[in-house]
């Protein structure tokens, strides 16, 4: 019994680890001039849906961060890049200022030998709206 427990999670490690995507990037909002870095993370549901998270610091006197959750749907996907628009909820830190709000865009990603390079400009509605453009490299 125990053989067959590990064979099963083994095989649920395989499944999970190949629909897991990881990256590193950066972050620019223009109406604030602040630059950040972020970490994103995002689960492939089905071929066209995905899942993502990301977190957000903003090297500013104020010390301002974001995390942002957001269901993509592909909706071109061709060999040399794909489009994926999005929705999500973010919760921003402005000058000590906690704040939730609703955030739209398009994430669009470029294949390349072994890393994925993304491009996502993104509009985030709340009290502080703000157009926001990250690139990075997904693993």
């Amino acid at each position: 019994m125990k053989y067959i427990y590990a064979i099963l999670f083994l095989t649920f490690i395989n499944t999970l680890s190949a629909q897991v995507k990881l990256g590193i990037g950066s972050t620019l909002i223009p109406e604030f001039k602040a630059f950040g870095a972020q970490v994103r993370g995002a689960y492939q549901h089905s071929e066209v849906v995905s899942f993502s998270g990301t977190f957000s610091y903003y090297f500013k006197k104020a010390s301002n961060l974001g995390i942002d959750l957001d269901a993509q749907f592909k909706l071109v996907d061709k060999s040399s890049f794909s489009i994926a628009p999005f929705v999500g909820a973010t919760i921003r830190r402005i000058n000590s200022s906690l704040g939730t709000g609703l955030q739209a865009g398009f994430f669009i990603v470029m294949p390349t030998d072994g890393v994925d390079v993304y491009i996502e400009p993104k509009a985030i509605l709340d009290d502080n709206t703000a157009l926001v453009i990250s690139g990075g490299l997904y693993f």
